[in-house]
């Protein structure tokens, strides 16, 4: 019987006759359309020496390869969209697991990055690359440039979207070079000038500035657990005590305005929450609130009983769309 009068569907059909041809003329030919494809990869894998499947969206399997002139870069696009939809079964996705597969070239392009900045930071001891630095072949130096505007950027939004439109705000920012940029993409959001104060700026440590981390560490003599923690000598020479820069940081939270946006540095947090809540400077040595570079924390007064509420400690869910790409 032709195919076009069994598909016929007007009148009554034989079941067995029908699921026949649907496995001759559908379940068969896809399942040699998935070896092949499996087989185009592994010789892919064979003949390039790749750790990882980032085959070309155009690239062909050449003619002396078996399968021969097989469109493996759009059929291993269109198996990642029906793994993003979920209809990819679990043995086919460890088949391409097993072989390298990319599930999202976004993910790969920052572990990349990040293990490149990771090995430069290692050996230069700090993470700040200039533009044309190159680690491996790879352009660290951009890399880094870009997550920095990135971030920035996205930090700037989700602070944005946490105020109301037409509210007052006033942007007080660090005078230092890494969190100044930050502030003037935040300020430009609400329209408002930032207010540069060196207050708000992180310990010095006196001539342990701008060396590596491990100079630092060789002479720090930390402070003891109980006793004197505030006016403590590090035996760093220069180096500011924690009761001058808590001091210094108390006196810049002193604002009455309704929004305020600090931008400061992860040393600095600690003072900053712990002038919020109003804790008495001398017990702010037995604090540590800690945050990552580029997230947000959040404080609030209550209207109606004047709480002070730390909502938030260093959220990080809008840089996941800096990852993400």
């Amino acid at each position: 019987m032709p195919a076009r009068e069994l598909l016929r569907f007007s009148t009554p059909r034989d079941p067995a006759l029908l699921a026949r041809f649907v496995k001759l003329q559908v379940i068969e030919p896809e399942n040699t359309f998935w070896r092949r494809g499996i087989q185009a990869c592994a010789r892919y894998v064979k003949e390039t020496g790749a750790q990882r499947l980032r085959v070309p969206y155009d690239y062909t399997t050449p003619d002396t390869w078996v399968p021969a002139g097989f469109p493996l870069g759009t059929w291993l696009a269109d198996r990642r969209k029906s793994h993003k939809a979920g209809r990819l079964d679990a043995g086919r996705v460890e088949q391409l697991a097993g072989l390298g597969m990319v599930w999202s070239h976004q993910d790969i392009a920052f572990e990349e990055g990040l293990t490149a900045a990771r090995a430069w930071a290692t050996v230069h001891g700090h993470l700040l690359p200039p533009t044309a630095a190159v680690w491996d072949g790879y352009p660290v130096g951009v890399w880094v440039k870009n997550q920095r505007f990135a971030a920035r950027a996205a930090d700037a939004n989700a602070q944005r979207s946490q105020v109301p439109d037409g509210a007052e705000v006033e942007m007080f920012s660090s005078d230092l070079q890494r969190t100044l940029r930050m502030a003037e993409e935040v300020a430009e959001l609400f329209g408002v000038k930032p207010v540069l104060d060196h207050r708000l700026r992180e310990k010095s440590y006196g001539e342990a500035e701008g060396k590596p981390q491990e100079c630092l560490d060789r002479r720090f003599a930390p402070p003891p657990a109980v006793g004197e923690r505030m006016e403590h000598d590090e035996d760093v020479e220069d180096a500011e005590t924690q009761a001058a820069c808590a001091q210094r940081i108390y006196e810049a939270m002193e604002s009455p305005c309704g929004h305020q946006i600090i931008g400061t540095h992860g040393g600095s947090l600690t003072c900053v929450v712990a002038s919020w809540v109003r804790m008495p400077i001398e017990s702010a040595g037995y604090a540590s609130f800690r945050a990552q570079s580029g997230s947000i924390t959040t404080l609030r007064e209550e209207d109606v009983f004047h709480n002070r509420q730390v909502v938030s400690l260093g959220d990080t869910c809008h840089l996941d769309s800096v990852k993400a790409g």
